[in-house]
């Protein structure tokens, strides 16, 4: 009785993760400032991997926490894994594969900084910490 329980939950958690998965990067897009249509086109194009990704990762999971931790450190070994798992999803929602337009960025080799790609006010202020910094460094 209590695998037909496991099986029940893992195949809820499989069959709802592509909705957690799309809601995650609908709201982290519409955030950002983009449209529906650019959302959908992320979830698209990046809910596949993502969630090929969380059916290998949470399975593993699972089974190391019910088979060899105790009782008491369940929720413990639950929360870090989930933890590791959204720092996980929060970087694919967040990958720098979206053109400010909407529109997915080809493979080509356009070498940049992730931090280049996902904010355009982060480098500037970046580079005016960084010469702070070395004016600074003249006062040690």
């Amino acid at each position: 009785k209590q695998g037909i329980q496991i099986a029940k939950k893992m195949l809820t958690n499989t069959l709802l993760a592509p909705l957690n998965i799309s809601i995650v990067f609908t709201c982290v897009i519409l955030l950002q400032g983009h449209t529906l249509r650019t959302a959908r086109k992320k979830i698209k194009h990046d809910m596949p991997k993502t969630f090929v990704a969380g059916t290998c990762y949470w399975p593993f999971v699972s089974f190391i926490n019910f088979r060899f931790i105790p009782l008491n450190y369940r929720p413990i070994v639950g929360s870090l894994a989930g933890a590791i798992w959204n720092i996980y999803i929060s970087s694919a929602a967040n990958n720098p594969k979206l053109n400010p337009d909407g529109t997915i960025k080809a493979k080509a080799g356009t070498e940049t900084t992730l931090l280049a790609e996902t904010s355009g006010t982060a480098v500037p202020a970046l580079q005016e910490a960084w010469k702070t910094l070395d004016n600074n460094k003249k006062d040690l």
